[in-house]
């Protein structure tokens, strides 16, 4: 008789999609809008030259079949060529995980890479951007959220960080922090719960959070409370008693003035929207 049976846990990361568009761009355009977003925005080059540079790093030229992101709020300049301007596509990304995924490969280090047209990373990309344009129904919105994890699988593994090949061990602290906060929302664990269970003082939980998602450990687990709230309010039709209490908040009143606070509406505001 054959028998496998093995006990896994396997975490659910934060990635969504906030937009996407595609422009052939006049010669010389540069982008004179914020540059430093709220979120993440891969560029993928499908024709033409420009020249691209992110805060404390060197002018590059990049051409067809190179990419380039712009990182949450890193202030970055790019500019189409004079003789033969580009035209590109990108995907603007947003969520808890999407930094602490970019991490692990090299697009993170200079914000560009240069000759992927014939990976599978730019397949996936393409695959991805075309399934944006179906009607995001359950099942496309499926095959959407399969087809980020299957262009970030493929970034991670075809052009690993040599600093994620090697983690250290504050980033392993980050990570067994953000799982635990995670693993215990509805148990309403704090910063001071989260410090005991790995014997680490609240000092270095902050600077490991500072360096490793740029924010306080309170206020990503603030973030991460009301981004699963969003998600319950959306997609059930909890109360929001049980909303709260899912997200570690004891009380609705309590829980409903953090999120208006946070978020800038009513939980029961934003649930109308959906």
């Amino acid at each position: 008789m054959l028998y496998e049976y093995k006990k896994v846990s396997i975490e659910h990361f934060d990635c969504n999609v906030l937009f996407f568009g595609r422009e052939l761009t006049p010669a010389d355009y540069a982008y004179s809008g914020n540059n430093a977003r709220d979120y993440y925005v891969l560029h993928f080059i499908l024709s033409g030259k420009g020249s691209f540079a992110s805060a404390g790093n060197r002018m590059t030229h990049l051409t067809a079949g190179d990419v380039f992101i712009l990182p949450r709020g890193v202030p970055c300049f790019y500019q189409a060529d004079h003789q033969d301007p580009w035209e590109y596509s990108w995907i603007g990304f947003s969520g808890s995980s999407v930094r602490d995924i970019l991490l692990q490969s090299q697009l993170m280090e200079r914000h560009y890479l240069k000759g992927v047209a014939s990976s599978q990373f730019a397949k996936e990309y393409q695959t991805l951007y075309q399934s944006l344009h179906q009607p995001l129904n359950l099942s496309h919105r499926l095959l959407v959220q399969s087809g980020i994890f299957q262009t970030f699988h493929r970034l991670i593994q075809e052009y690993p960080s040599q600093k994620g090949q090697s983690k250290t061990s504050s980033y392993e602290h980050f990570n067994q922090a953000v799982q635990l906060m995670k693993h215990n929302l509805a148990d309403g664990y704090n910063v001071t719960d989260v410090g005991a269970a790995l014997h680490l003082s609240r000092s270095y939980l902050h600077t490991i959070f500072k360096k490793f998602a740029e924010s306080s450990p309170q206020q990503y687990l603030l973030n991460l409370r009301m981004e699963t709230a969003k998600e319950f309010l959306k997609d059930t039709n909890y109360s929001l008693q049980n909303v709260a209490s899912l997200v570690g908040y004891k009380d609705q009143f309590t829980f409903s003035k953090a999120f208006k606070r946070l978020v800038g509406k009513s939980p029961q505001e934003f649930r109308l929207e959906k």
